[in-house]
């Protein structure tokens, strides 16, 4: 069985929030994501790890009402903007009617899409984060 491509690597915590697994570059300060093995920036290969996490915000979106095979429609799909000026792609959960630019994200793992043989394509997504909740950073 070939393995389910991936966007990137992220690891998830015990409370289930994700971190995106970026590079940044100890020569010139830049943040990227997916990761790198030289900076796009400076072109210096003077790299380390670095962690994105929630809550983000939501920067530009839209909402895809024909999706592929596999997919459940329509899905919102958007740029969400880290600390440090680091923007990010990818699906974003919810109602697409409440999403607006600025709203706080947070970032979490989930089901994609599904192939044909019921294999799950897991992903990171974005989730808005609910103005009063216990998990509001």
């Amino acid at each position: 069985m070939q393995p389910t491509p991936r966007i990137g690597r992220w690891e998830v915590g015990e409370d289930g929030e994700a971190k995106l697994i970026a590079s940044h570059c100890r020569t010139c300060g830049e943040t990227t994501f997916p990761e790198r093995s030289f900076c796009p920036n400076c072109r210096s290969q003077d790299l380390e790890e670095a962690r994105l996490a929630g809550p983000a915000t939501l920067y530009s979106h839209t909402v895809v009402h024909q999706v592929p095979a596999g997919f459940s429609g329509p899905m919102a799909v958007g740029y969400v903007k880290f600390p440090g000026d680091v923007i990010v792609l990818g699906p974003i959960d919810g109602p697409p009617e409440r999403l607006a630019r600025g709203i706080p994200l947070a970032v979490r793992e989930g089901t994609t899409s599904v192939d044909g043989d019921g294999t799950p394509f897991v992903t990171y997504r974005f989730t808005p984060v609910e103005v009063g909740s216990t998990r509001d950073a």
